[in-house]
């Protein structure tokens, strides 16, 4: 009798952790998207707007039913954003003589162009539901760590018109290369030092099942930073020795954050032994 029931348990063990792995569907998934991937940051003296971005994905998902499941893998995604400043700024010095007076850049439409480039380590939590035996919803929510590899600027227009104002004689020094007096219109370029960055993810979007394997995968994504990238400074953007520090470089702001958003492409396929897979019988897939 004991080995009956000892056999009989095992039979119910055996047939519950096959019920259960029939339910669990695991997928590599591949996506590609594009929208305003934006290095946020607000100017003191200027204003700002994000650019256009991508973003490249792949991974593991892995579903525990028919509607809950988790995805994980590795991505790259670049930011960037572009600053334009109207201002003159007065700054106190002393000339090679010892003269004390005021140095005056007047920046003219003054463009810079930032760009960065992260690679991300997501983690999500994903929901399905079937709308037809092929066509379904997905989303997910998570977060990512994103490591900066690179990070740089470049001017790419406007001009900056340096002069002197010599107070004890009330007069003002222009068009003298020589002292450092001119109107800018050089490029300039330079590397940028960003933190890592902390994002909050979400997807949404539908899948189609193509085959019992395949899923196609269409929808939106949305990426907000939590944390300051930045790692703040006071500099001037263009100093009187005629250095130029940039604008994430200089006062003008103390605050970075990554924020995206867009439409994704992907594909999913389904590993594993079965007859049969979710994306047609209950809906499946991941983002």
């Amino acid at each position: 009798m004991k080995k009956n029931i000892i056999i009989i348990s095992g039979l119910l063990i055996v047939g519950l952790i096959q019920g259960r792995e029939r339910k669990q569907q695991h997928y590599l998934y591949f996506n590609v998207g594009q929208g305003t991937n934006n290095l946020s940051y607000n100017l003191q003296d200027g204003t700002q707007k994000g650019r256009f971005g991508n973003t490249i994905n792949v991974g593991y998902s892995f579903f525990f039913n028919k509607n809950f499941g988790v995805l994980t893998g590795v991505g790259f995604q670049n930011f960037g954003a572009i600053s334009t400043i109207n201002k003159q700024f007065k700054t106190p010095d002393v000339d090679s003589e010892g003269d004390a007076y005021e140095f005056r850049a007047n920046y003219i439409s003054w463009k810079e162009k930032q760009n960065s480039l992260f690679i991300d380590i997501p983690l999500a939590f994903q929901f399905q539901q079937p709308i037809t035996s092929r066509l379904g919803f997905i989303s997910s929510i998570g977060a990512k760590i994103s490591f900066p590899l690179n990070a740089n600027y470049k001017t790419v227009g406007g001009e900056i018109v340096t002069t002197g104002y010599y107070s004890k004689w009330n007069v003002e020094y222009g068009n003298m290369p020589q002292h450092g007096f001119t109107t800018i219109t050089d490029v300039y370029k330079g590397n940028l030092s960003f933190k890592t960055a902390y994002i909050g993810t979400t997807d949404l979007g539908i899948y189609y099942a193509v085959t019992e394997r395949i899923n196609l995968y269409l929808g939106g994504y949305l990426n907000y930073g939590f944390n300051n990238i930045l790692n703040p400074d006071s500099k001037l953007i263009y100093q009187p020795d005629g250095v130029y520090n940039g604008v994430l470089s200089s006062s003008q702001t103390n605050s970075v954050k990554p924020v995206s958003m867009g439409l994704k492409l992907g594909v999913f396929i389904r590993l594993g032994k079965g007859a049969e897979c979710h994306c047609i019988k209950r809906g499946a897939y991941n983002n």
